[in-house]
């Protein structure tokens, strides 16, 4: 056969199998610049969501309540659909058309998490014939905490756990009585000598301290007023000013409000960091000695049946009898690695990953009411997914079924939340002083060693506030007016990630007079911020 055959021969079979396999590539080229682009639109959108929830959170001018939060909430996902709709090119209509590949929107907050999904309304009316006529809706399913139930002789009780260390117990003793009772756990031992106004935590003196801010009465001359926390009516902790002869607080509208001479607190130092460790310390000292005995192997759930899986929370069978609420130096609250800790994360992802799981697969019976074929299930996350999960407050964002090119999107997105009034991390906690222009991360005790009355604050005193004025205007301040320091709080470049954080706070509380004045400032801070934090569940 002539060679000019065989090249005619070749460049039919060749040319249209080039020409397949290079639409093929390019197909698939395509798909994934797409994933990816589709990727960081849900991204993007759940960061908006974030960002709304923050924003309606920190400037809201009610009790924080679980109606304001479903409202919050609400407000969130309207933004998020908004972002992903005008992300995606698809108009006004975002929820109506978007709906369909949006099995659930997760809001996981310091002592459970809301579910926004759609649900069957069984009592929906016919806009036309006014009948009742059920039908799928959208929205906010009931609140679900963190929550597991103990078994063991007469004892039967159920604890809601949170994102750091405060619990709230409920159920009946070994003497058959029931109890209600919720605060902080610690090693008790830890806590020693203690006085009417101060006391020993790790060895590190817990006394007033005086706490100062700018607020909004004294934003344009930028003039810091000292302020001490203070019981209101609900239970809950608000900051009191003192002007130089009277004390007042600011109001939700923020407008000045004088107290009376009676309501006047007793001190004028702020005592919250020391009841904190006080309470925590009779508090952890009852749990004890009442639940000492409660071990893994307790664990039996929500439901009436002792018999279920008792693999329940935890992974290792090895670990069956390490008793939860016997706490000591083994079994630190305070340590990442004690057995306290590693139950309650178990504990918080188990809550999580089964409801959730429920919520997606349901959505399939849904999905075929709006004729869709997608199979909707749950994706794996990953350990850094749970470790952000579990440890922040966080926006959790599926978007499934969504066709692009030959395939169907499938993803995910989490966006912490470290801006909240209920939780608050060792993270978002920054030292500064009166002599200091900077704010520095506990991480940079290089920094912190050479400054002296050393006191700390939560991130959100670092941030912008309003202030409304009469004629329509609005001006900005800072209740604490320093600059952050750019390599341990912008870049965090000064953290040892070789060490858990309990282990670096070992190492300041037994170091030199420098590195112990960085762990009373931080124990000081932490205890205080903790105490008068917002709490839904607060009981005695």
């Amino acid at each position: 056969m002539k060679m000019q055959s065989l090249a005619v021969i070749f460049a039919i079979i060749i040319i249209p199998i080039t020409i397949v396999v290079s639409i093929y590539i390019n197909t698939q080229v395509d798909t994934l610049t797409l994933q990816t682009s589709y990727d960081t639109k849900l991204n993007n959108a759940t960061y908006d969501a974030v960002k709304a929830f923050q924003l309606n959170e920190t400037n809201s001018n009610t009790q924080n309540i679980a109606t304001e939060k479903i409202r919050d909430i609400e407000a969130s996902v309207q933004t998020f659909y908004n972002s992903l709709a005008m992300s995606l090119n698809l108009g006004a209509f975002g929820e109506e058309q978007l709906s369909p590949y949006i099995p659930a929107l997760v809001y996981t907050l310091y002592d459970g998490y809301y579910i926004y999904a759609p649900f069957n309304n069984i009592n929906a009316k016919n806009s036309i014939t006014g009948a009742t006529e059920p039908k799928y809706e959208n929205g906010v399913k009931p609140y679900v905490y963190y929550s597991a139930r103990y078994h063991k002789g007469n004892i039967d009780i159920t604890v809601n756990y949170t994102l750091d260390n405060y619990v709230t117990i409920y159920g009946y003793n070994a003497s058959g009585e029931y109890i209600t009772k919720s605060g902080y756990l610690i090693n008790p031992n830890d806590v020693t000598n203690i006085t009417s106004s101060s006391l020993m935590y790790k060895g590190i003196k817990i006394e007033n301290e005086t706490l100062k801010e700018i607020n909004s009465e004294t934003y344009a001359s930028k003039n810091y007023v000292t302020y001490v926390y203070k019981d209101t009516e609900n239970n809950q902790r608000e900051k009191i000013y003192y002007d130089g002869s009277k004390w007042y607080r600011i109001s939700l509208d923020k407008k000045r409000i004088d107290l009376k001479p009676a309501d006047y607190p007793s001190i004028a130092q702020d005592n919250s960091a020391y009841l904190y460790y006080k309470e925590a310390a009779e508090f952890s000292n009852w749990v004890k000695n009442n639940f000492g005995t409660i071990t893994l192997n307790d664990a039996v759930g929500e439901k009436s049946n002792q018999n279920q899986d008792k693999n329940i929370y935890y992974i290792s069978t090895e670990k069956l009898n390490d008793k939860i609420f016997y706490l000591d130096s083994n079994n630190d609250p305070e340590n990442e690695k004690s057995v306290f800790n590693d139950h309650r994360r178990n504990v918080i992802k188990y809550a999580i990953q089964t409801n959730l799981t429920a919520a997606i697969a349901g959505y399939n019976t849904i999905s075929q009411v709006n004729d869709t074929t997608y199979n909707f299930k749950m994706p794996i996350l990953t350990e850094e997914d749970w470790d952000k999960v579990l440890n922040n407050v966080s926006v959790i964002s599926f978007m499934q079924g969504f066709p692009i090119k030959n395939k169907y999107y499938n993803g995910y997105s989490i966006v912490t939340n470290n801006k909240n009034r209920e939780f608050i991390d060792s993270d978002f906690i920054y030292f500064s002083s009166d002599g200091s222009s900077q704010y520095h991360s506990v991480y940079d005790s290089s920094a912190l060693s050479g400054l002296t009355n050393i006191v700390g604050y939560r991130n959100l005193d670092f941030n912008r506030k309003k202030v409304s004025n009469l004629d329509n205007t609005t001006q900005y301040y800072y209740p604490q007016w320093k600059e952050s320091c750019y390599n341990c709080v912008v870049t965090s470049s000064v953290r040892n990630t070789e060490k858990t954080f309990f282990e670096y706070m070992k190492e300041l509380t037994n170091g030199t007079a420098e590195q112990k004045n960085i762990a009373k400032a931080y124990y000081t801070a932490i205890g205080r911020e903790r105490y008068n934090s917002y709490k839904s569940n607060k009981l005695y």
